[in-house]
């Protein structure tokens, strides 16, 4: 099992894997949060985002005061006692205050609404007490519906920040832009790579091609490449067309497609 680090800002930007690190047998990758922040320079003054399962006291603690850094977690139910608090200031808030920040995307045939509303916490509030060193709190509620606007879906995440300076709109930005690693990451490892059908099993080697996958990916971003599978496809019929991605360098995201 491995645990990486990606870069994100938001919905659209570059997405890089900086850092990954092998997950000991008989531990989980909640327990190697150090030990992949370890591997990244200059971590100090980012905002980690991170998937619920490391939303912890213990993750908190250490992204604030042994890494220098700013957290923005999501809270789910796993947290017991965390979620109930955060259910309670979340009803609070999207019924006694406006959204702070709407934004709609349509895409994959269906309409996607984001609302986001958001409070400061003290110190001594049930949420701050139980992830320490949180100072604002929001309510995200995505509402989907069809291309004629048939509702679909809606569902409610709860974020928790120690960044004061976030407002509702830079919440939900990098909350969204947290969401876009499944597609930026896992999906294009997965099911372009082929990663799950993998036949490396043994010693370093699942590592090491994880690692020039990462690497591989990596470059397609930087150099702005938005289609994936058609730029592995077409390197894979002429090997040469990879060479520009690997001796010039890249240019802004977005500025060049293959």
């Amino acid at each position: 099992m491995l645990f990486s680090a990606m870069t994100h800002r938001g919905p659209g930007s570059a997405a890089v894997t900086v850092a990954q690190v092998q997950v000991p047998v008989g531990t989980k990758e909640t327990t190697q949060v150090p030990a992949l922040a370890g591997r990244i320079e200059d971590l100090a003054g980012a905002l980690v985002t991170v998937d619920a399962a490391h939303t912890s006291a213990a993750t908190a603690r250490y992204l604030v005061q042994d890494a220098a850094a700013d957290y923005l977690m999501t809270t789910k139910s796993q947290r017991s006692a965390l979620y109930a608090a955060a259910l309670k200031t979340g009803l609070e808030l999207i019924t006694g205050t406006e959204p702070g920040h709407t934004c709609e995307e349509r895409g994959h045939g269906r309409i996607s609404r984001w609302t986001t509303w958001t409070t400061g916490l003290p110190p001594g509030s049930e949420i701050a007490r139980r992830l320490p060193h949180t100072t604002r709190f929001a309510v995200i509620r995505r509402d989907t519906a069809d291309l004629n606007r048939r509702p679909r879906t809606k569902e409610f995440a709860f974020i928790a920040t120690s960044r004061p300076s976030l407002d509702a709109a830079g919440i939900s930005r990098h909350t969204r832009g947290h969401w876009g690693i499944e597609n930026l990451s896992h999906r294009a490892r997965d099911t372009i790579r082929h990663e799950d059908q993998h036949q490396a099993h043994t010693g370093n080697g699942p590592q090491a091609m994880a690692t020039l996958r990462n690497l591989a990916l990596g470059l397609l971003t930087l150099h702005g490449t938005t289609k994936t599978k058609q730029t592995i496809q077409a390197i894979g019929r002429n090997p040469t067309r990879a060479i520009p991605l690997i001796t010039q360098r890249h240019r802004p995201p977005d500025s060049r497609r293959l």
